[in-house]
């Protein structure tokens, strides 16, 4: 096992004191069990394991130690804090123009089937309420949905002036859109190919003609 100085003695700290609890390696604080963003800084926690991770101060580095703001899972090599959900080359910024035409197609990863929508009103995107059978627009409940961290309302579809904005509905996990963390309620415009990350779960966004009927 590698060893830095006085990094043992923290690290074990931390164990003790967060449990279950991720520590978010960007601001070191001591979430809440099941969180996978930093309730604080938004830092992602998706892949860190609870209660083990820390944020290497300045006053404990040497030319032998991870420099700050890495992050150190067990006994593995250092992991850069913010993970990509994908690689940088393959987001292609695709068109922003949401034409009248046109449908939405979603993509689930590790899953064969599709969503195509028309989100010409507010459509919102969540889970089943297992107590009253109420289900969203986009029911996202045989996509594992509970199990990955979907809120009941996520997140919401609107288009405005033929351009399709997305808004997080103060979801318990929040929403991404190419790894970067949107804020509650406040619109995010999508474009042709994005990524959205709700929880744990993964789509990809596809802006289709409408077949001729």
């Amino acid at each position: 096992m590698l060893h830095f100085p006085g990094w043992n003695e923290r690290m074990s700290t931390s164990q003790s004191s967060a449990g279950e609890r991720p520590v978010c390696p960007n601001c070191g604080l001591v979430n809440r069990i099941g969180a996978l963003i930093c309730e604080r800084c938004s830092t992602n926690l998706i892949g860190l394991t609870p209660g083990t991770t820390a944020l290497l101060t300045s006053s404990s580095q040497d030319d032998s130690s991870p420099k700050a703001g890495t992050a150190i899972l067990g006994d593995s090599a250092p992991l850069p804090v913010e993970q990509e959900m994908q690689d940088e080359s393959a987001i292609q910024a695709g068109s922003d123009v949401f034409d009248d035409n046109m449908v939405l197609r979603l993509e689930v990863m590790n899953s064969t089937d599709e969503l195509v929508v028309d989100p010409r009103h507010e459509t919102v995107i969540g889970r089943r309420d297992p107590a009253t059978g109420m289900a969203p627009d986009i029911d996202l409940t045989s996509f594992s949905g509970y199990k990955l961290g979907v809120s009941r309302k996520h997140a919401v579809l609107r288009v405005r002036s033929k351009h399709l904005e997305i808004l997080d509905l103060g979801s318990s996990n929040g929403t991404l859109v190419n790894g970067v963390h949107i804020f509650p309620h406040e619109p995010r415009l999508l474009r042709d190919g994005d990524q959205l990350l709700m929880g744990k779960l993964i789509m990809r966004v596809h802006f289709q003609i409408k077949e001729e009927q």
